[in-house]
């Protein structure tokens, strides 16, 4: 097995390529010659160190982000994490390429971040207790944030004993 974190666009292509078999994605970017399958949807949520940016106003919090941008998605959303830009700005203070190296900047309460919730849980409990991430609140007139998350195929193949072992088992993440 080997897994490659790719980003939407390059995750499509290679598919198509026949570089990987899967793809697994929350922000896809449709090919005509792909198949998405929504299995599940995720909440996220902003998390930070705890205790940390509690009283502080949204608009004065530091967010580390993906520094990827999105390409070709159909919707707004211009960031790997699913933020919703072109609705409410954030104050970014730190990019980073890797999701752990978001955590560990959050870890340091150096900033909050846009997380998928079931991350949290997992996290938690495998780090100290001064090191949990716990929820802020989402500013105000801001509706709960979720992110469908799809299974990609080539048409070209069959829906095999992988293929679907893959989409029970991530629609369990809640």
């Amino acid at each position: 097995l080997t897994i490659y974190d790719l980003v939407p666009g390059q995750m499509e292509q290679a598919l198509i390529e026949r570089q990987i078999d899967i793809g697994i994605t929350y922000i896809p970017v449709p090919m005509p010659e792909l198949d998405y399958l929504k299995v599940t949807s995720i909440e996220m949520g902003i998390f930070a160190k705890s205790r940390r940016f509690k009283k502080t106003p949204f608009k004065d919090i530091p967010f580390v982000i993906p520094v990827n941008p999105l390409l070709g998605s159909p919707t707004k959303v211009q960031g790997l994490d699913g933020w919703p830009d072109h609705k409410v700005k954030r104050k970014i203070q730190y990019k980073v390429s890797l999701l752990e190296s978001a955590m560990e900047i959050c870890r340091q309460g150096l900033a909050a971040a846009h997380l998928p919730k079931f991350i949290i849980p997992l996290h938690n409990n495998h780090t100290l207790a001064e090191n949990h991430l716990t929820p802020l609140p989402f500013p105000p007139n801001f509706k709960k944030q979720f992110q469908d998350v799809y299974v990609i195929k080539r048409k070209s193949d069959l829906k095999d004993q992988s293929f679907l072992k893959i989409c029970n088992l991530l629609k369990d993440l809640k």
